[in-house]
């Protein structure tokens, strides 16, 4: 191997190793793995940044600036409004759900599409007495599957459709993902999955959630000041654990019970709302908070506390509530948070917080609503975040006028979509900050960064060499068996890297792959499409999976029994549709 070529598989294999590690986010180890490799020589530097004027990051731009718009459009309100108007029994309400968001990811944002169900599928949980993890997990799939229908509907299919474009002249048409998506949709069906807990019940949808974490203290003129420790546990709630104190700047774990209790104290302690408010009504604890929102803290009427998910993309994502200033600059005071699958011990305003992360937070309902709004979170609650609209055709008109432009060879999709996004906001169907606020510039910021990346790997020849690798792997066997090759390969990566950086590296693999075999790469390109949005056995393969974690209260281990079979069944079903309708 020449040195370049030893650059970018080094490079390539760090980037996947970190992409996995997590600690860095994805759109800065793509910087990063682009930066690298201009630094080497392999990327020339003038020629670093134009993956930002590529046709498939125009198009996801656009793409997302519309789904906003299409959110305010009022359609999913009365979706939403006839699901939870019929109350139907748990099976039909999670067939309804599911195909919902289906439908809306397979034309707008997979995470906006989950966004604005979710709070549905929690009130139908709520109604139903039924554990909401039995709808949150179809409900997440199915936002991920839902993508898988159409050009438009997932970053990976606009990728491979650009690489198509760029390989053969002529792009795969909107509605050509259709068939191989839906014979993969068919496979999700109603599954067991795993509930450990009481199942449903009145008191709480959130009985499997992590207690939260919150911070309390002991006043000078409570009973309890200058008593053990112990004295205070007996006297509050067995579901109550101090798992900390904080005395003159130094944190002990775990306090032993004959430490005196003093009013300048402030310990940590786990619990859940109903056991918290019981522990303070009978110990006369307050929760620091407390001295800056009134003691009113669970029942006055302009003060309420609610609970909140952390959305993909939100400003709190990876910051403290010390650092985001939530109490002084939001007038939100964070009380509690709750990590599904990982312990909490840091003092609660330095807990660097995380996507999916459900938070107890107080303050008055509107304040809430618009911090919400700012910083990219949903109250768990139904449509508690946005205000509800009539409904408006326009906004899907232009847009179905765009595809129609699209679909008949009028407009390259990139020129309709960014024509369309105009319109709407020219027709003040969405504001300009809204615009912006749309798009995920995380995600437009890693496809910007891995296009040279993957031009790279063609460039110095890598592909060759793999898919001369696949090719002789492969030898006398039928070229059929390359698809769910391909597939497997695609899952395997979906899983642990984001699955945009899956269909970049995957792509030029794919075409080399199937000049060296003679065939046409339509097909080895719509297996790449389908796999790279297969990511369903980690709650890490994609953000719909981590979105619901917390409010479904799930651990990572409960994610591969209903995804394993879900991705055998897209590999076993969706291989023989993609060589039906794309000849080898």
């Amino acid at each position: 191997m020449e040195f370049d070529q030893i650059a970018v598989v080094a490079t390539l294999l760090a980037a996947l190793g970190l992409f996995a590690w997590g600690f860095w986010r994805f759109d800065i180890v793509a910087l990063m793995t682009l930066l690298a490799l201009v630094l080497l020589g392999v990327i020339p530097a003038e020629q670093a940044f134009d993956g930002f004027g590529h046709p498939a990051i125009i198009t996801v731009a656009a793409m997302l600036i519309i789904s906003a718009a299409l959110e305010k459009t009022g359609i999913v309100d009365m979706i939403s409004a006839r699901i939870l108007k019929d109350s139907p029994g748990v099976l039909l309400s999670m067939f309804l759900q599911t195909a919902a968001v289906t439908l809306m990811s397979a034309f707008m944002n997979n995470i906006g599409a989950l966004a604005l169900m979710l709070p549905v599928a929690l009130q139908v949980a709520r109604r139903t007495g039924v554990h909401p993890g039995h709808f949150l997990m179809p409900l997440a799939f199915g936002s991920i599957l839902g993508g898988l229908l159409t050009m438009i509907g997932t970053p990976p299919n606009i990728i491979i459709a650009s690489y198509q474009q760029e390989a053969l002249g002529a792009p795969f048409a909107i509605f050509d993902f259709t068939p191989a998506g839906l014979a993969v949709i068919v496979v999700l069906g109603r599954r067991v999955i795993p509930i450990r807990g009481k199942d449903g019940g009145e008191d709480s949808v959130y009985d499997r959630l992590e207690p939260y974490l919150t911070e309390i203290l002991i006043p000078e003129d409570s009973r309890f000041s200058g008593e053990r420790l112990r004295n205070l546990r007996e006297a509050g709630d067995d579901n109550v654990a101090i798992v900390a104190m904080i005395r003159d700047g130094r944190r002990t774990l775990s306090p032993h019970g004959n430490v005196t209790l003093r009013p300048d104290d402030t310990y940590i302690v786990e619990a859940d709302p109903d056991s918290l408010r019981t522990f303070l009504d009978r110990t006369g604890a307050e929760i620091t908070a407390e001295r800056h929102f009134g003691n009113d803290l669970f029942s006055s009427d302009e003060v309420i506390t609610a609970e909140v998910v952390i959305l993909p993309g939100s400003r709190l994502e990876r910051r403290t509530a010390a650092g985001i200033r939530l109490r002084s600059a939001f007038g939100v005071n964070l009380l509690g948070v709750a990590r599904q699958g990982g312990q909490i011990r840091s003092r609660l305003g330095h807990v660097r917080l995380r996507v999916g992360d459900v938070l107890l937070v107080q303050g008055d309902a509107e304040t809430i609503r618009e911090t919400c709004a700012a910083l990219e979170c949903l109250p768990l609650e139904q449509r508690g975040v946005s205000i509800r609209r009539p409904f408006s055709p326009v906004p899907i008109a232009v847009f179905a006028a765009a595809l129609l432009a699209s679909a008949l060879g009028l407009l390259p999709i990139q020129i309709s979509l960014s024509v369309a996004a105009v319109l709407i906001v020219l027709g003040n169907y969405i504001s300009l900050r809204e615009m912006y606020d749309a798009i995920d510039w995380p995600v437009i910021v890693l496809l910007g960064a891995l296009v040279p990346v993957g031009a790279s790997l063609d460039v110095t020849g890598v592909t060759s060499l793999i898919g001369d690798g696949i090719v002789g792997l492969v030898g006398a066997a039928p070229a059929v068996l390359v698809v769910p090759l391909l597939m497997v390969i695609a899952i395997a990566l979906s899983n642990v890297v984001n699955n945009a950086a899956t269909a970049i590296l995957m792509a030029p693999l794919a075409i080399s792959v199937a000049s060296g075999l003679g065939v046409n790469p339509d097909a080895f390109l719509m297996a790449v499409a389908v796999g790279s949005s297969c990511a369903f056995m980690t709650p890490i393969g994609h953000q719909s999976n981590l979105l619901v974690m917390g409010p479904g209260g799930y651990e990572f281990r409960d994610y591969w029994p209903l995804g394993l079979p879900v991705s055998i069944a897209a590999i076993v079903i969706g291989s023989p549709v993609i060589m039906l309708v794309f000849s080898l």
